[in-house]
């Protein structure tokens, strides 16, 4: 039995047992923490208005004359989580390679879809720095989630904490996820 456990890890898989219910609330995690970063990035959801530039004008734009580091510092931290929660979700189908860089390359979309539709609003400033910033941070959150896989030695006790503490199946994974919500919001 501790040889098939090996090779399941040699084999860069994550445990049988583990899969189903991880990733479904990392997917769910995920989704609903996407949705949190469309609302904080296109409010107010008004004043919409054709530009004159194409649609990517703001990627070879130069520097923002005003950059701060509580803004950068904001952005990074926004898209970690995301980043991290892709990687989870994606390791039901993927191996940890595979899995970091389509979810890095899912949060430079996000991102680059965000910031262009940000062009068409009057109050909010589309960046190419805001980009790179974002794209940063979901691969930082990316590269660190294997880390914290049930399988990992950081992840185990996590998992095994959350089964103890919480209320066990999808109720219980709902109202962490929830939670979770609230508190980034």
């Amino acid at each position: 039995m501790m040889q098939d456990y090996a090779a399941e890890l040699a084999a860069d898989r994550m445990p049988q047992h583990l899969r189903p219910r991880a990733h479904r609330v990392a997917a769910m995690a995920a989704l609903a923490y996407s949705l949190v970063i469309v609302y904080a990035s296109l409010q107010p959801f008004s004043g919409w208005r054709a530009i004159a530039l194409h649609p990517g004008a703001f990627l070879a734009a130069p520097w923002p004359r005003w950059i701060t580091l509580e803004d950068i510092g904001f952005n990074f931290a926004a898209y970690l989580p995301l980043g991290f929660l892709l990687v989870i979700a994606l390791r039901g189908r993927l191996a940890a390679a595979p899995a970091v860089l389509a979810s890095a390359l899912l949060c430079a979309l996000l991102s680059l879809s965000l910031e262009t539709a940000q062009q068409y609003l009057p109050v909010r400033f589309a960046s190419n720095l805001d980009l790179l910033v974002n794209a940063i941070g979901g691969a930082t959150g990316a590269l660190i989630a294997p880390l914290f896989a049930p399988d990992r030695p950081l992840g185990g006790p996590l998992a095994r904490t959350r089964s103890r503490v919480f209320v066990d199946g999808p109720r219980g994974d709902a109202v962490l996820v929830l939670a979770g919500l609230w508190l980034f919001t």
